[in-house]
């Protein structure tokens, strides 16, 4: 063992000596633990400084809303296309050009939120949270324009 992690092993064996914790990958309990890795899964294990608030709920809260926007159009569009070639016909008007660039914007959109992931992290929170209305706004766009389009067309 480096002479830099001692004091590592100490300060976790030292927070174990008397609280229950779980291991992470196996929940058993680590009261008391004498080494550093956890004796049922072997798993090697650390102690670390964590914030507070992980600021990933707004960040999920809009990945999860640009993915339904972008799962909604993709899959609608899947669906028209398997219609228009078993049935006929196809959708009224500009519908099927409203799908394909709904699903390309929206993947889009997703592509780009996954991508600055990081940076969104790093915003204050009123910030990530109008970002995450935000992206909630798509898919709620799409129903609205799917509505609309089947009131008109029935």
């Amino acid at each position: 063992m480096h002479s830099d992690e001692q004091p590592k092993q100490q300060a976790l064996q030292g927070y174990l000596a008397d609280r229950d914790e779980p291991c992470p990958l196996c929940s058993y309990n680590l009261r008391g633990l004498q080494g550093e890795h956890c004796p049922e899964c072997g798993q090697e294990l650390t102690l670390r400084v964590n914030l507070v608030d992980a600021v990933r709920g707004a960040y999920l809260a809009g990945l999860i809303g640009l993915a339904c926007a972008f799962g909604f159009n993709a899959l609608l569009l899947v669906a028209i296309l398997v219609m228009t070639i078993y049935f006929g016909g196809g959708p009224p008007g500009g519908f099927f050009l409203y799908l394909v660039v709904a699903a390309i914007l929206s993947g889009l959109f997703l592509l780009g939120w996954v991508r600055r992931s990081v940076q969104i992290r790093r915003e204050p929170i009123t910030q990530r949270t109008v970002l995450a209305i935000i992206c909630w706004l798509a898919p709620l766009a799409s129903v609205a324009i799917l509505c609309a389009v089947i009131l008109t067309y029935g």
